[in-house]
């Protein structure tokens, strides 16, 4: 024990320490630490998809962006809001930093906050074709009056809770 009370390096039991099997194949898989070398997905402002693994499968996979940012096309000011999209993959997967590039696309542009969600909303559709879709927008609070739009495309599937 060290004068302080403390424990020293001396002091501390030894832990025998694992070492992985090297015998084991770990098979290189599509999103793997061992893929991601390699980036093939735009960064320009397009939305960018991969393969579903699990196109007979439904489930959900939700994207939240919090600072997202645009322009009042009336007084040029910038809005601030939060994108919620909700999507049930069919045969593509949003690729999500592309989508976060993407977003950024309405920094400076002058549009109205309906028009945000309706063009997210059909560029998602364009760009992955899923089952289902919602994009929704919450916009910050301007002269005391906040704003939320919703806009979906395709069947919505009940998921058992």
């Amino acid at each position: 024990m060290a004068p302080w009370g403390g424990v020293t390096r001396s002091s501390r039991p030894s832990v025998p320490r694992r070492r992985p099997a090297r015998d084991l194949h770990v098979p290189l898989v599509r999103g793997t630490l061992d893929s991601m070398s390699e980036n093939t997905f735009r960064t320009d402002g397009t939305i960018d998809s991969f393969a579903n693994d699990f196109p007979g499968r439904d489930y959900e996979i939700e994207f939240t962006a919090t600072e997202f940012t645009s322009v009042c096309p009336m007084t040029g000011q910038p809005d601030f809001g939060i994108i919620k999209l909700s999507y049930i993959p069919n045969q593509k997967c949003i690729e999500l930093r592309s989508f976060k590039f993407y977003l950024q696309t309405f920094r400076n542009r002058g549009i109205f906050y309906e028009n945000v969600v309706n063009t997210i909303l059909n560029d998602v559709v364009a760009a992955i074709a899923p089952r289902f879709v919602e994009v929704t927008g919450e916009f910050n609070s301007r002269g005391g009056i906040s704003a939320r739009v919703a806009a979906t495309y395709g069947d919505e599937i009940e998921f058992d809770e």
